[in-house]
């Protein structure tokens, strides 16, 4: 025996239901206005700027100067950390002597290198996606801050050079406190200058020091590695990982900080 005729008055009843639930669907902006209080942290070097390759070539500069025999091996280890601690760990594979002047302490040649790259720097360009990452952490109602391994005369002179200084609620240099990256200091006093916890916190990161500082902090982290970096299991504990910040959507980061409730919740 076949079907019977289906019954219009059920199937539009039915329909209208799934227009009402889909209409009544929180969207990302929602979910995360719903939460107030939450907060993007971006690093700075090798995510807002290609600034890594002028670390470098400050780093190889100096290292030459001070005749110590430093390879990318070297270099490579110290991304994302602090230039005093970068200085520190050269001295203790090569040392050189700190006792007679002209020779210059690890602090001293840290401010050196430092003052080396904010020369470089002058007229940088934001990396692609940065106007859009802060643009779309801005429309969804989120605090804005910025967190970095570099100085903080390093960190004004890079987003005066972007045209991004009044896009930051607050800029926090690593270098004012006790532990850099990887260590979560940094990132648990910029969440403190805040007054925002850890949990509604989403951080973006290029370097693994970095993510681990952020992740050990408590934060959600969307990393945004260097091309030759994507796709490496060392990312592996991060919330996400994408090729770029122009890919970043509002899913993203309403995913991590406001999870869409359950059918039937």
């Amino acid at each position: 025996m076949g079907a019977g005729p289906l019954n219009p008055q059920f199937s539009m009843t039915q329909f209208s239901r799934t227009q009402v639930s889909m209409t009544n669907a929180p969207t990302p902006v929602n979910r995360l206005r719903e939460l107030q209080g939450v907060a993007a942290i971006f690093d700075m070097d090798g995510l807002l700027l290609e600034s890594e390759s002028l670390w470098r070539v400050a780093e190889r500069e100096k290292s030459a100067e001070l005749g110590l025999n430093l390879t990318d091996s070297h270099f490579d280890r110290t991304m994302g950390v602090r230039m005093r601690d970068v200085a520190q760990m050269w001295f203790e594979w090569s040392p050189w002597s700190q006792d007679q002047p002209p020779t210059p302490s690890t602090d001293e040649v840290a401010q050196q290198v430092i003052d080396r790259v904010v020369e470089l720097v002058a007229g940088a360009e934001a990396l692609p996606g940065v106007e859009h990452a802060l643009s779309l952490v801005e429309h969804l109602g989120m605090r804005v801050a910025l967190c970095s391994s570099s100085d903080l005369s390093m960190i004004h002179s890079v987003v005066d050079s972007l045209g991004l200084s009044e896009r930051f609620e607050v800029t926090h240099s690593a270098a004012d406190n006790v532990y850099g990256k990887p260590h979560p200091e940094p990132y648990l006093s910029t969440a403190s200058k805040l007054g925002v916890p850890p949990r509604k916190c989403v951080a973006f990161e290029d370097t693994v020091t970095g993510a681990i500082s952020a992740k050990s902090a408590g934060m959600s982290v969307i990393a945004v590695p260097d091309p030759a970096e994507y796709g490496s299991v060392r990312f592996g504990f991060c919330d996400a990982v994408l090729q770029s910040l122009a890919d970043l959507q509002a899913d993203h980061i309403a995913d991590l900080l406001a999870p869409k409730p359950l059918e039937g919740s």
